[in-house]
């Protein structure tokens, strides 16, 4: 695990310190923990992927919602459950989060963590925007209007299907809709996104204030 501080100007009436973790994939937590409480944040961001899709996909899973995806990933709900408890927390969706069940969403949030699915939410001075992974939350449309039409079909991976039914245009593409309302508002402006590659696309062409990663 790796520390880095990073250290930014503004007009804000107070400092503010704020932790980045991304990229957990249900690695154990402990350390990560403890550091994040070490450093005394304000505020505490995730940037997705909690949870690691493939090792699940690979071994195969049934298609079942209403049971809770999380709970095979023990690290990542005791992350969950514990980060909260250090300050206050606000999560986006990465990649591998598209496996989550709406269940699964409602556990983050009664755990305390702030759920920012294209969305935002103000804290103080900051106005801090979530721009969920299009990998995931398209998938989920696609998942759900699949299952409707194959109602026989019980598997919980059905990516290949995704991928072959649609262009990597689309399932690349960010949903941008929610961020005019998010530019106008009063206050440092955070951007959490899992993609850092997203950074050449046109969602950049806004005087946004910060951006984690």
């Amino acid at each position: 695990m790796q520390t880095t501080v990073y250290k930014l100007g503004s007009k804000l009436n107070r400092s503010y310190r704020i932790a980045l973790a991304a990229d957990l994939h249900n690695d154990p937590c402990d350390e990560l923990l403890k550091e994040i409480e070490a450093q005394n944040p304000d505020i505490i961001t995730i940037a997705g992927d909690i949870v690691f899709s493939k090792a699940l996909e690979r071994a195969g899973f049934d298609y079942e919602p209403e049971i809770p995806m999380l709970e095979r990933f023990p690290n990542a709900v005791k992350f969950v459950r514990k980060v909260a408890d250090i300050a206050p927390a606000y999560f986006s969706y990465g990649n591998h989060e598209w496996l989550l069940n709406p269940i699964d969403v409602q556990m983050i949030r009664d755990a305390g963590v702030t759920v920012l699915h294209n969305s935002w939410v103000k804290h103080g001075e900051l106005v801090i925007g979530g721009m969920s992974s299009p990998y995931s939350w398209k998938f989920w449309e696609f998942s759900k209007k699949w299952h409707e039409e194959h109602p026989g079909d019980k598997r919980g991976s059905i990516r290949q299907e995704y991928f072959n039914l649609n262009s990597e245009e689309y399932y690349e593409s960010v949903d941008a809709s929610w961020l005019p309302d998010f530019e106008v508002q009063e206050g440092y402006k955070l951007l959490i996104c899992h993609h850092p590659e997203f950074v050449n696309s046109s969602i950049w062409q806004h005087p946004w204030k910060a951006a984690f990663p």
